[in-house]
């Protein structure tokens, strides 16, 4: 998320200020996920707080997880190997390579 045009910002998750004040924050993690607000300080010519901004609600889904399972390949030896992947939502990506 980002925005512009003030001296700098206070970014607030779930009406907690997050210590960030910068112009755009960068979110990487699930627990990250909440409502975030946004308050620009110092904006251009009268350099006061401008208002705090409507939420914006967040979802940082989770990485998804891999098993491995299966016998050993042996070198030079023609091998079919799959995998998938499912994440809390319980999408799946399955690939086979050959």
């Amino acid at each position: 998320m980002s925005v512009a045009l003030a001296a700098s910002y206070r970014w607030y998750k779930d009406a907690v200020f997050t210590g960030i004040t910068a112009n755009n924050i960068v979110l990487s993690t699930a627990v990250q996920s909440g409502a975030y607000t946004v308050e620009p300080l110092g904006i251009a010519t009268s350099f006061c707080v401008g208002p705090l901004s409507d939420p914006t609600n967040v979802l940082v889904n989770p990485l998804p997880t891999a098993t491995v399972s299966g016998r050993p390949v042996c070198g030079g030896v023609p091998a079919r190997i799959s995998y998938g992947l499912l994440n809390r939502n319980r999408s799946c990506l399955i690939l086979q390579l050959r």
